[in-house]
């Protein structure tokens, strides 16, 4: 994959209609986390001994910078207190897009006296996450 612009990862969220672009995100990160193996050790095994596929997978999407305005700020806002799962999408374009429910699980806010005020926001998949290559 090409070099590409940081800034044209995209973070959407579902608003019952279509996706929409939530704000100016400044910094964008997605983690996937692969199934997390079970540890099936004994007390015969001289090596640690683990069962593939035993746990979870998940993705954790998180980002930080201003909302695009006050309509996304207020449904993520109101996701997280409503302790709600909605769709979302994390776009990479020239890659693909991850697509499925998540809830926001923080929500911080930060300024200084001669910036302005900007979140820090997370969410963690509630459920199967799909891809699609670009």
């Amino acid at each position: 994959m090409a070099a590409q612009k940081g800034r044209e990862i995209l973070i959407k969220r579902h608003d019952g209609t279509s996706y929409v672009t939530i704000g100016g995100m400044r910094q964008k990160n997605l983690r996937l986390n692969g199934a997390t193996p079970a540890d099936v050790s004994d007390s015969d095994s001289t090596w640690r001994e683990l069962l593939a596929g035993a746990g979870f997978k998940s993705v954790a999407i998180s980002g930080n910078g201003v909302f695009k305005d006050q309509v996304a700020e207020n449904a993520v806002h109101t996701d997280l207190l409503g302790d709600v799962a909605t769709l979302y999408q994390f776009i990479v374009p020239g890659f693909g897009t991850y697509q499925g429910l998540f809830v926001c699980t923080g929500m911080d806010f930060s300024g200084s006296h001669v910036d302005e005020v900007s979140r820090s926001m997370s969410w963690e998949s509630a459920g199967a996450v799909t891809f699609t290559p670009a």
